[in-house]
């Protein structure tokens, strides 16, 4: 795709929250899945490189975008409004193409009226330029809820519903759930790719600590704070572990260093 919609009101509502960079990371990332018309890939490092995303800040920025906004799937990080706007694109397309391979539109009789009551090819007939922007004026108000009838229900946008860690933290609680032993996913996840669950426990406590209050990402808001954990553990942000070449986990020196610093909590 060469020219996709872009919504600046829909926009600002879910981004305002995000830095510079990360507006940044998000509009390329939004550039490059309408050019490729596919999934940004899973790997989050050549990701960052189709982005041109180089520092440390930059690919951050990258990570927190992908897991806010995308959907990591199979085939990589999918985002819905741009799925949605391929295939209506692909759809306008292949419209426009049977047209052609048929000489053409078909044309409308002239004597065929429009809804206005107008003629067709008569001068009362005010042709649209597509290049030009309607006029929202001209646009049918939405009715009126009736009276004493509830109004229909505003959805509300990313932005909204995005709550801090801390806030987080505290609904678990005020609903008698625990934030991370609770959550099934991550559990699974890490048996899966032999992460001790010690070293799991371990970078919760880190993360705890960098998300919430006080922390160097005490502003950071996301509407799933345990699916952001989960791919922080899958993606190793914090990079408390490897493995070696036998497939065993084993904490690296910023491991260490957290399990030293966590060692009575842990």
């Amino acid at each position: 795709m060469n020219f996709y919609k872009h919504h600046i009101g829909d926009y600002d509502a879910d981004t305002s929250h995000l830095s510079w960079l990360e507006d940044m990371a998000y509009t390329r990332l939004m550039r490059l899945y309408y050019r490729r018309e596919q999934a940004i890939p899973a790997d989050v490092a050549q990701a960052c490189r189709l982005v041109r995303a180089t520092s440390k800040q930059e690919r951050e920025a990258v990570q927190t975008v992908l897991s806010e906004f995308f959907v990591l799937s199979d085939d990589g990080w999918h985002n819905k409004r741009c799925d949605e706007e391929i295939e209506q694109a692909n759809a306008k397309t292949g419209a426009n193409r049977r047209n052609g391979a048929k000489g053409g539109r078909p044309r409308k009789a002239e004597t065929e009226e429009k809804p206005t009551g107008f003629i067709l090819g008569s001068e009362n007939v005010t042709q649209n330029n597509l290049s030009q922007t309607p006029d929202s004026r001209l646009k049918e108000k939405p009715p009126n809820p009736p009276l004493g009838g509830d109004e229909a229900p505003v959805k509300k946008s990313r932005r909204d519903t995005a709550v801090s860690f801390d806030t987080f933290v505290e609904r678990c609680k005020a609903a008698g759930e625990r934030a991370l032993s609770d959550y099934r996913p991550v559990w699974d996840y890490a048996e899966r790719a032999c992460i001790p669950r010690d070293f799991i426990e371990l970078c919760w406590l880190v993360f705890r600590d960098r998300y919430g209050k006080g922390g160097a990402r005490e502003s950071k808001r996301y509407t799933d704070w345990r699916k952001t954990f989960r791919i922080a553990v899958e993606d190793n942000w914090l990079k408390l572990w490897a493995h070696d070449q036998a497939g065993q986990c084993y904490l690296t020196t910023q491991g260490r260093q957290a399990e030293n610093t966590y060692r009575e909590d842990a």
